[in-house]
């Protein structure tokens, strides 16, 4: 900016650049973040003292900035002065605007959606209060259409914190446009895709893009995704093994989405989604009221809600549970009626009528402020619906899955981008200043190092405005909403999702005891056994003390009580799940609970908290109730206490009002020394816990060692992470070479002498093949620590070219093994005196503790279940380790099978035939090749030794099965033929039919053509047509037609090239017209164009170009236009706004 115009709310201004008042800026920034920030920061020096006011407002690049605070000053001089001035965009002023609700509103909530043609939303809301303080400034823009209805609790609010938090519920984002001094508040997804694709790691000079943040610990690549529980059908969630909705055509544990590509690069990571907002649901309208106050027809009913199957169970009302109507508009909105009765015939629903705790009725029988209205919308709870609506929210959750796996599965990134100045000049033009950069806009992005390859939002950035081309921009993928800096938040939520109550501070401590003196008066007998209601002596002696009734012997699975729900201590969310019950009968009993919704609780009364469950079926609910009810209460039905739901509670000084849930099933068992429970918690306010049930602890624990020192968790976890790694990792490696080395089972033997042939085991080997069934068998001395390996011998009797064959007891060197087989040792001191490891799939016997070493699979398997007869089982073996290197394990792969053609002890030599097993070729008793008859799929090895050719590290190997490699590697083919060359091909002459792939497909040669050269960014098909994506040159001529990409040249950078020279219809894909000719074309413009789409007309021919808007006004100078004139010789750059602005000319240039 040339200069920055200070506007005084009297009209005057004041330039911060003067030689009037010798004064100059020294800085001035904007700043600019996504949701956040919306600032200019300028420092102004003087010779003179300026005066600055409450209200004072600049305009930088189309957007109004205004002086809410007064500036530092600091006198350096007596004729120096310092001044530091923060000017806020529009949205600041929200700020000062409180967020009422209209004055019909009973307490502090308000019902309704995003916002509406009928002026009702939340969005509409905010804004007539924003137009309170700043009359007819405000006005509503852009909207999602049809957002869902929620009921929010406010308490002194500002409306700008009010806009975030409906951005947030609605998953929106806000964006404040100034038209002709009206702010128009948008509700839409800012940005557009820039055409450009910065790489990290290249910058060429142009830009440099730092990678600043990676968190790749959250990626998820197999995502879990199940939606709410209500509205489901028995049937659905017993063929979906589920009490959720589910994916389309998958059940519980397939309910997921994955990517291959995402797998490949990152792993497997799984993790899980649940969408409670999503499930099965019909939103009906009132057509007309009933011929009663508590009655209504909707005649868009589709389905008879009292249908039955044709065993007669009802197929969509539920039985047990009370089926509900919610009205998300009108003058009910918020509220929900239990449904009395529906006639199908005639479309009415009848619903029961409740007072509230100020004696108030719904709906009113006088006042039709409180009634039913025709357009009054409302959905229904607590039934099954048809498999339409389930289809169709099965479709709803696919794509909300299918969002959130996208975001989550690459890592998150945040990168800082500086560009260039002539960079952006490049792209802006030489004309004017334009803003190319926007938060929320789209900035292609490429990071082969970590993974990423996509499209990442402008988060926040800076602009210096003295120099308008330079830009600190900041990338990321999430977006942070950050605290206002002159906003003071002072809100505090109190337990708005609770699963087992956690209250962490000495008020909820306090508080927490109240609710326990509430339950204790509560408290009665549910089944009639017990003598009296309460015993209150001094003290209690007794052998067993049982706390819990037969019928309370139950758990709850999935089932998560929310009270004190969206801020409402009068409302309680309750999630679907499954009662297993273990002594209500003689079996164990399953029950399906429904997911169920109570509001308009009163607020002094505590509730009992009952799962009323069929004595038939398996359908059940959970009821409040202020009545003790007995487990037999009803026929029917049988009703088990699950606990208390307290009456409201709030800190001494009456503020922060909310419930209790106090959970009371289960049983406790005090017998002796021993205590058998649940769920240990503390009650004094302490976050820590004991879930007995689950094996879960929880809360800040800490180890007290005996010197004094106090450990955490992580300390232990530390430690018993190095112990893991060492048993699973190293001491599998260190026995590896011994359990790779024979095809059957190696034992391990442990005493306090050292073996012979003469004493135990070996004595007992008396056969053959006792004795090669033992090769490889290990004996640790116990007293002196050495290792002892049982081996097959081959020596040749002195004088004689005769063979023979021993087995004897080798003593190993292995420092290392001992150490292991110490170590294994110890382990082995309360199991026994020997240990197997199997090195082919197990046979019977064999123990806990058994080891299995799978050879090239690398996993090394532990036997978990015993079996002394039978046949091997999979079940009774587990995953103990993986291997990581396979080079120790080749190596005695090739031990073990030149032992192997040793034992077999065959070579036969009959004239010019030898037949054997395996031969290797020595020089100077170095080996360099050799072959072999399929031990290992190797058939003939050279330029190393037979174990180098297991790990593919010889110059030349043939294999078995076809496959090789020729070259030291660098020529290598599998056995289907695929041939793989590293290096160059040299070829004089000869023909080549098929396909060619180099460097991975970068250079591609197809049988029919076509091809590719440039990794893709040079292609043509089989007709010869050739696509560019990037041009570069110093001269580039074209006589017509049209370029699609990006042209690089010395006089700039430009897309979408189109050489005109007669009339045309410009398309949204073309961004340069240049217009040649001596006959003055007429340029029409898009009919349809895209927000901020720019277009660039230049003029180079003789006469006239006549620019036409095609139905949108073209805005040049200050007029609006449907059509302008382009002189020859000149360029025009116009950007397109909306219909009702158009098009405007933002520069003007000689060519």
């Amino acid at each position: 900016m040339d200069n920055i115009i200070i506007n005084h709310p009297d009209g005057s201004k004041t330039p911060l650049i003067s030689k009037g008042n010798v004064s100059v800026v020294t800085k001035a920034e904007q700043t600019i973040s996504l949701l956040a920030d919306d600032v200019v920061k300028i420092s102004v020096q003087s010779a003179t003292a300026l005066q600055f006011v409450l209200g004072d407002t600049i305009d930088v690049y189309g957007k109004t900035y205004t002086l809410n605070q007064l500036p530092t000053i600091k006198k350096t001089g007596e004729r120096r002065f310092n001044y530091d001035l923060n000017f806020e965009g529009l949205q600041y002023e929200l700020l000062d605007a409180q967020f009422l609700l209209p004055d019909n509103t009973v307490g502090d909530s308000f019902t309704g959606n995003l916002a509406n043609e009928n002026n009702n939303g939340f969005l509409q809301l905010l804004v007539s209060n924003a137009n309170r303080i700043f009359p007819g400034k405000w006005q509503v823009g852009e909207f999602p259409a049809d957002t869902e209805y929620k009921t929010l609790t406010f308490s002194a609010e500002n409306c700008l914190s009010v806009l975030q938090r409906i951005c947030d519920e609605w998953g929106q984002e806000f964006e404040i446009v100034q038209v002709n001094g009206t702010r128009v508040l948008h509700i839409r997804k800012a940005g557009v895709n820039f055409p450009y694709t910065f790489k990290y790691g290249l910058t060429g000079g142009l830009y440099e893009l730092n990678r600043q943040n990676i968190n790749s610990k959250n990626v998820v690549t197999r995502l879990y995704v199940y939606g709410s529980s209500k509205n489901l059908t028995n049937s659905y969630l017993t063929n979906r093994n589920s009490s959720k909705l589910c994916l389309p055509d998958k059940i519980k544990n397939t309910s997921y989405i994955q990517n291959p590509e995402s797998v490949l690069n990152f792993g497997l990571k799984e993790n899980t989604k649940s969408f409670d907002d999503i499930f099965p649901n019909r939103y009906g309208v009132v057509s007309t009221n009933g011929s009663n106050y508590y009655s209504f027809i909707d005649e868009t009913m589709d389905f008879d809600l009292n249908a039955k199957d044709a065993q007669g169970n009802t197929l969509w009302l539920i039985a047990g549970v009370n089926a509900k109507v919610h009205f998300n508009t009108g003058n009910l909105a918020g509220y929900e009626f239990d449904i009395h009765k529906y006639d199908h015939s005639t479309k009415t629903i009848e619903v029961v009528p409740f007072i509230d705790e100020n004696g108030m009725k719904f709906p009113s029988e006088t006042s039709a402020a409180f009634q039913f209205a025709p357009g009054d919308k409302y959905f229904f709870i607590d039934i099954n619906l048809p498999d339409a609506y389930i289809i169709e929210a099965e479709s709803k959750l696919a794509e909300a899955g299918e969002e959130y796996y996208l975001q989550n599965s690459q890592p998150q990134v945040q990168y800082g981008l500086t560009v260039d100045e002539n960079f952006i000049k490049q792209f802006a033009g030489q004309m004017t200043v334009v803003n190319l950069f926007a938060v929320g806009d789209y900035i292609p992005v490429q990071d082969t190092d970590i993974g990423v390859d996509k499209s990442i939002r402008i988060t926040a950035y800076n602009r210096d405005l003295l120099r308008p081309y330079k830009y600190s921009i900041t990338l990321g993928d999430s977006v942070t909403k950050s605290a206002y800096v002159r906003q003071i938040s002072d809100q505090r939520t109190i337990d708005q999702i609770i699963e087992i109550n956690n209250l962490a501070d000495p008020s909820k401590a306090r508080r927490n005891w109240r609710a326990s003196q509430e339950v204790l008066s509560m408290v009665f007998d549910p089944e009639g056994d017990y003598y009296s209601d309460k015993i209150k002596p001094a003290s209690v002696e007794t052998t067993m003390l049982q706390v819990g009734a037969k019928s309370m012997q139950f758990v709850l699975q999935n089932v998560i009580f929310q009270p004190n729900y969206q801020g409402n201590p009068n409302y309680i969310r309750i999630t679907g799940g499954t009662l297993v019950h273990y002594t209500i009968e003689d079996s164990i009993r399953n029950w399906v609970i429904a997911a169920t919704e109570f509001s308009n609780l009163v607020s002094n009364t505590a509730y009992y908290i009952y799962a009323r469950c069929q004595k038939q079926g398996n359908a059940g609910s959970i009821i409040l109730d202020t009545t003790q009810r007995k487990v037999d209460y009803e026929a029917n039905y049988y009703n088990f206490m699950v606990g208390v739901l307290n009456s409201v509670q709030t800190d001494d000084g009456g503020a922060n009002p909310a419930r209790i849930v106090s959970l009371t099933y289960g049983s406790s068992t005090i017998n002796g020394r021993f205590i058998k429970t649940g769920r240990i918690e503390s009650s004094g306010g302490s976050p820590t816990y004991f879930d007995l049930d689950n094996g879960e602890i929880g809360g800040n624990i800490k180890f007290i060692s005996t010197d004094g020192t106090t450990k955490n968790v992580s300390d232990l976890d530390n430690v018993a992470q190095e112990t893991k790694d060492y048993l699973n990792n190293i001491l599998p490696g260190i026995i590896s070479e011994i359990q790779a080395q024979l095809d059957g089972k190696i034992e391990q033997f442990f005493d306090e002498y050292n073996p012979t042939t003469d004493n135990a085991p070996a004595n007992m080997w008396t056969t053959i093949q006792d004795k090669e069934n033992h090769l490889g068998d290990l004996f640790y001395n116990t007293d002196t620590g050495t290792v002892w390996r049982w081996i097959m011998k081959i020596i040749t009797i002195p004088g004689s070219p005769i063979q023979s064959m021993i087995y004897v007891w080798k003593k190993l060197q292995d420092t290392e093994l001992a150490e292991a087989l110490a170590l294994a040792n110890e382990a082995l001191a309360l199991a026994g005196t020997k240990c197997r490891i199997f090195t082919a799939t197990p046979y019977t016997p064999y123990d806990i503790g058994d080891l299995w070493a799978q050879g090239a699979t690398g996993d090394l398997m532990r036997c978990k279940t015993a079996r002394d007869s039978g046949s091997y089982t999979s079940s009774d073996w587990e995953k103990a380790s993986k291997y990581t290197d396979d080079t120790v394990a080749n190596q005695a792969k090739a031990d073990a099978s030149t032992a192997k053609a040793i034992t077999n002890n065959f070579t036969s030599v009959s004239g010019g035939l030898i037949l054997t097993t395996l031969i290797k070729m020595l020089v100077g008793g170095v080996e360099t090749g050799g072959i072999s008859a399929n031990l290992d799929n190797i058939l003939l090895w050279g330029g190393g030794t037979y174990a180098q050719a297991l790990n593919n590290l010889t110059k030349i190997i043939l294999r078995h099965d076809g496959s090789g490699q020729f070259a030291n590697g660098n020529v290598v083919w599998n056995s289907s033929g695929n041939l793989t060359i590293q290096g160059t091909l040299n070829g004089t002459d000869g023909e080549f039919n098929g396909k060619v792939s180099l460097a991975n497909g970068k250079i591609l040669l197809n049988k029919d053509g076509s091809g590719q050269l440039a990794n893709g960014n040079v292609t043509w098909d089989v007709n010869g047509n050739v696509t560019l994506n990037n041009i570069t040159g110093n001269n580039i001529n074209v006589n017509s037609g049209t370029f699609k990409g990006l042209i690089n040249a010395n006089s700039g950078i430009s897309m979408g090239v189109k050489i005109v020279t007669s009339n045309t219809l410009v398309t949204s894909g073309d961004s340069f017209i240049l217009v040649r000719g001596a006959n003055g074309p007429t340029i029409t413009l898009p009919l349809f164009p895209n927000s901020g789409q720019m277009i660039t007309i230049k003029n180079i021919s003789t006469e006239y170009a006549t620019i036409k808007g095609n139905g949108n006004p073209i805005y040049a100078e200050i007029f609006l236009q449907q059509q302008i004139t382009l002189p020859a010789g000149r360029s025009y750059q116009l950007i397109y706004s909306n219909s009702t602005y158009g098009w405007s000319l933002i520069g003007k240039y000689d060519s």
